[in-house]
């Protein structure tokens, strides 16, 4: 099976899936998740002590998008091409 978006996130945030946390679910910024970002200035940004590990879990989360992106990419040009199967499908789930 896929690494997905969502699995990156769900490993880096316990709880993702509560409504107040889900990027998919929620309209704005909960009251209690605007709480837990402190105020800081971009600049200051690399001083903090999580700086590294943020950084880190970006840019897994950015791989896995640009990994689903190509499932995705893969999968349209093979139904194009008539060349999709179910067996394709089980390999290149989204």
């Amino acid at each position: 099976m896929a690494y997905t978006v969502l699995d990156a996130a769900k490993a880096r945030f316990p709880g993702y899936d509560d409504p107040a946390f889900n990027v998919l679910s929620r309209t704005r910024l909960d009251a209690r998740l605007c709480a837990l970002l402190p105020v800081s200035r971009r600049e200051d940004w690399p001083n903090h002590a999580n700086y590294a590990q943020g950084a880190e879990d970006l840019r897994a989360i950015h791989a896995a998008m640009l990994q689903n992106a190509a499932n995705v990419t893969h999968a349209l040009a093979a139904l194009a091409s008539g060349g999709f199967s179910q067996h394709a499908s089980q390999r290149h789930t989204v």
